[in-house]
């Protein structure tokens, strides 16, 4: 866990450096995992990132209202258009009332083809979110 407060540490500096305007940010959430997946590795990076962003910039983090309803197989094998697919329809918004009107920074630790953050980000869209922007560790 340790490593999760450097990589936290990181983006940190760098939305100051680059002074990313996330006063403009009503709320926080992060990419979930599957029930299942999180009973296996115990931990959603992801979530204990945007924890420590959303402490540190005092912005309110929506936790378990972005769900994954869906264990699909990892992305790391295959290819661009099939990690799109691959996402289709795997995420849920439990509560739409938190989201409507909202600017909403989604957290990630990586990005590799944009496929599920993009398929978060639609799908807080379509839950009445006015604007979705995403930040990630590595890409």
């Amino acid at each position: 866990m340790k490593l999760i407060y450097t990589i936290s540490r990181i983006m940190h500096n760098f939305i100051n450096i680059f002074r990313i305007p996330v006063q403009n940010f009503n709320m926080m959430a992060a990419i979930p995992l599957h029930p299942a997946k999180l009973r296996e590795r115990e931990f959603n990076q992801a979530e204990l990132i945007a924890e420590n962003i959303s402490g540190a910039f005092n912005i309110p983090l929506s936790s378990n209202n972005l769900i994954k309803i869906c264990n699909r197989n990892t992305q790391t094998k295959l290819g661009f258009q099939e990690r799109f697919l691959n996402m289709n329809g795997v995420f849920e918004i439990k509560n739409k009332k938190e989201i409507t009107g909202k600017n909403i920074l989604l957290i990630d630790d990586v990005l590799t083809t944009g496929a599920t953050c993009s398929e978060a980000s639609r799908i807080l869209k379509e839950a009445g979110a006015k604007n979705v922007s995403v930040l990630t560790f590595a890409s």
